[in-house]
């Protein structure tokens, strides 16, 4: 296949994505990681089968366990402040190899070995050599998962005889995109609504602004993520318009008027043009079936709803996670949650400043 061209503002799922970037012919790297590739090592997935075979040791039983993947990494992070020492301990030693997985893949990376993803062309792998600062987000950085994440993946670099790069944990976590977000909304507004589409929910916020600066989220409860087959593009259509319209009318009840620009994150890859890339298999690519262009579409479809004007402004989710922060130089941000997220610069230098650390507080269960 031949090499896509990379483009740190707008990565595809073939010039970028790091879910299949395989750990081959990496020197100390134990054999049962060898051939594997980075979703089998650091999705929610990989921690669900990793907890399965150990039920014994972690003190769980069948009835115990969630049946939604996406709650594993919680009963896990409960695991680690059992009073079981045996539960306990077998919790630490998945966290660790979790962290491990993490290293072994920022170490393929660092090192620009072309087999490890044969699809990227030179500019991908001197861009990831030159990579001073990754932050960490996503729901697995969080909690008692998160907590030695660092340390774990830097010791595989440290192990090895090599400088591992700055490595940093969001205190944001699978808020990153939302505030990332934030950023993309033209000035002149007190507050926004931004939406994150994300794999396993779908999360929302009124961002607050206070002379032009991003100070505060304000987070509502996340929506069950309701994605369908590449079949069914009008009821995903339908979703998100029904979705986008009611957190609007919820927001904008109380407090300033919302800006009639509304970031969306979406777990998809997006084009120069606004579209959502397309990929095989993809929702949100199916949803370019329904109309010549589904940013406009998805923008008419609610102004309607709203009987006001608004502009839904899509962005790839790992792109948003990156805008969150500011960094001169060549950095990445990996999201760690249902699979690996990736972000590499904003895709636009327009941005909101931001006032640091952006106040969240978060209303509902989740």
């Amino acid at each position: 296949m031949n090499a896509e061209p990379f483009d740190p503002r707008y990565p595809t799922p073939i010039s970028a994505s790091l879910n299949r970037v395989q750990i081959v012919d990496l020197p100390g790297a134990p054999p049962e990681i060898l051939g594997k590739v980075g979703y089998e090592l650091l999705s929610s997935k990989y921690l669900r089968e990793q907890m399965q075979a150990h039920l014994t040791e972690l003190d769980l039983t069948p009835q115990k366990l969630p049946a939604d993947e996406r709650d594993w990494p919680v009963l896990l992070s409960k695991c680690l402040l059992s009073d079981n020492v045996q539960s306990r301990q077998a919790a630490q030693a998945m966290a660790r190899q979790f962290g491990r997985n993490l290293g072994y893949l920022l170490r393929m990376l660092k090192r620009g070995n072309p087999a490890a993803r044969p699809e990227w062309d030179v500019a991908a792998w001197e861009y990831w050599r030159a990579v001073r600062l990754v932050t960490l987000g996503g729901g697995l950085t969080q909690g008692m998962l998160g907590q030695h994440l660092i340390e774990d993946a830097a010791r595989v670099f440290l192990e090895a005889g090599e400088t591992p790069p700055n490595l940093r944990r969001s205190p944001y976590g699978s808020n990153l995109p939302l505030i990332g977000a934030a950023r993309y909304v033209p000035v002149g507004w007190d507050a926004a609504l931004v939406m994150d589409f994300g794999g396993s929910f779908v999360k929302r916020a009124r961002a607050v602004y206070q002379n032009d600066v991003l100070i505060e989220l304000q987070c509502l409860e996340s929506v069950a993520t309701q994605y369908f087959t590449a079949e069914e593009a009008q009821p995903l259509f339908n979703f998100m318009v029904e979705t986008i319209a009611a957190t609007w009318c919820c927001l904008n009840r109380t407090g300033s008027p919302l800006a009639s620009a509304i970031p969306v994150s979406l777990a998809s890859y997006v084009d120069r043009d606004g579209q959502p890339s397309i990929v095989p298999r993809s929702p949100f690519s199916a949803l370019r079936t329904l109309v010549d262009n589904i940013q406009a579409g998805l923008s008419k479809a609610i102004s309607e709803q709203l009987a006001q004007p608004v502009q839904v402004i899509f962005i790839h989710d790992g792109t948003a996670a990156a805008s969150a922060q500011d960094f001169e130089g060549d950095a990445a941000t990996i999201m760690l949650g249902t699979a690996i997220g990736i972000g590499y610069k904003p895709s636009t230098d327009v941005l909101h400043p931001v006032h640091e650390p952006v106040n969240v507080t978060c209303f509902g269960k989740r």
